[in-house]
This record gives C-alpha cells, structure tokens and sequence, in this order.
C-alpha cells in the first residue's frame, strides 16, 4: 500500500479562503496533480479575467469605429480617448497625433484617403515613428476580435493537442502544433516544407 502524505488544497472560489486537508498516496503522485491543476485553475481564471477587462465593457466593434474611415465617429476625440483608456495606450499624446492626422487628411485629395480600416492602418504604418500611439491602437484595433469564439476554439484546439499522453510537448513544438491545428483552413504545400525541412536539417536521416 502506497505511503499516505498530507497536502493542503486551496479553494478557488472568488472570495472563498477555505483550505481543505486531504490524504494522499504521495508515490502515486498525486499531490503534485493537484498542485498543477491549481495552477491551471488560477491562469485560466486570470485569461477569464482578462477576456472579462477586453470584451466585457465598451462593445469593441464600437471602440474599433473610432478608427475606421467609413464610420460617423472616425477620429472622434471622445471614441478616441475611450479606446485608448481601455488599453492603456497614452490619451494626451493619441489626441495630438489625432488632430495633426486630421488636418493631414483633410489635405489629401478624395482617391487618397484611406476608405477601410486596414487601409488607415497601413497608412500609419508608413509614419508610425511620429504616430507611435495612434499606430498602436490601430494595430489593436485590426487585431480585435468582436467576440470570445476564436480564442475559445484556440483553447479548445489545444486541449486536444496538449492531452495526458503528450505531457512532455516543449513549449515550440506546441506552438507550432497549434499554428497548424488553428490555421488548418490554409492550403498547405507539401512541397515547400519537404524542402524547407531538407534545408532546416541537411545531414537528416530521414529520406525526403
């Protein structure tokens, strides 16, 4: 019979501070299972948290409009300042590069001016050192989602890939698992890797 060992467990709850006491056989390890999934508990709870700051107040759909050409409140100082404060960019300096962007575009001619958001944001790019604020929220805006789906299929993708029996993944070999497993609507050309992979390893084993 496996020797018993005595561990401390912590609830989870939100306000709750109870810790149980419980038994364990400690060669069948499974102390060091409950002090992982206490782990993983406390950062999925944190990535909720986070989701919960990002989504859960200003519709983001809404916050992203103050940067897009084509909506009534582009580079409105107040849908401007409201986006930036969620994000922590800095409100004072996104103002001034706002004001100086709009009387730059009120100079350019009609077949110029950016139409679509990805165009505003390429053409911000191109200035970015003298509009670090404004391009950075136009980086976030272009990356937003307007709902939590995508990134709970990303957990869900890697629930599958990173399961009991594969425990032992190194962190790059994960991420590039994941890439495939999230991205694997892209045609793929089997080519290209066989001879990016010859070029990666030459003296493989392995006959291509």
């Amino acid at each position: 019979m496996a020797k018993a060992d005595r561990f401390n467990v912590q609830c989870l709850e939100p306000g709750c501070n109870q810790v149980f006491q419980n038994d364990c056989p400690k060669d069948e390890g499974v102390g060091r299972r409950m002090e992982f999934r206490r782990f993983a508990f406390e950062m999925v709870d944190k990535v909720r948290e986070e989701l919960e700051r990002r989504f859960g107040g200003p519709n983001s759909k809404l916050m992203t409009a103050a940067l897009d050409p084509s909506s009534e409140t582009f580079l409105d100082d107040e849908a401007i300042v409201n986006f930036a404060e969620c994000y922590e960019v800095d409100t004072d300096d996104v103002v001034l590069e706002v004001n100086n962007r709009k009387r730059h575009l009120g100079r350019l001619k009609d077949d110029e001016t950016p139409k679509t958001l990805m165009s505003f944001k390429s053409y911000i790019a191109y200035i970015r050192a003298a509009y670090s604020q404004l391009d950075k929220l136009a980086t976030i805006a272009v990356t937003l989602p307007f709902s939590t789906a995508e990134c709970e299929r990303n957990f869900s993708s890697m629930k599958l890939i990173k399961s009991d029996v594969r425990s032992t993944l190194t962190q790059e070999r994960l991420d590039s698992l994941m890439m495939i497993g999230i991205h694997r609507h892209r045609n793929i050309d089997l080519n290209e890797v066989v001879n990016e992979f010859r070029w990666r390893f030459p003296n493989s084993r392995i006959a291509l």
